[in-house]
């Protein structure tokens, strides 16, 4: 137990960081967030993109949706993704500092 006040908070703040920050420990979901942040897509696209099977794609995509990374909209039968409007773009210039020179 944390005695010192400072790093007292609700345990669910920190799962909700942990759980951003998870969804952040993947190559693939980090090259999927800087291609979102060009273009909103489907996971067709996405699994072009990055080149990993579809059933990868979709992990990587809930992943990156439950951690309120990415924001999803349904059109017909197909699902599109984009960068999340507030987590999502606080985030990348963060990341972007972190990023070498790809």
């Amino acid at each position: 137990m944390i005695k010192d006040k400072r790093y007292r908070g609700k345990p669910r703040d920190f799962n909700r960081a942990a759980s951003v920050l998870r969804a952040l420990g993947h190559p693939a979901r980090l090259e999927i967030l800087f291609l979102l942040e060009k273009q909103e897509a489907d996971v067709t696209t996405i699994q072009r993109w990055i080149q990993v099977s579809q059933a990868s794609t979709s992990n990587h995509l809930k992943t990156l949706f439950d951690a309120g990374l990415i924001s999803r909209r349904s059109q017909g039968t197909s699902a599109y993704y984009c960068v999340g409007q507030r987590l999502g773009k606080d985030l990348l210039p963060l990341l972007k500092d972190c990023k070498p020179i790809w």
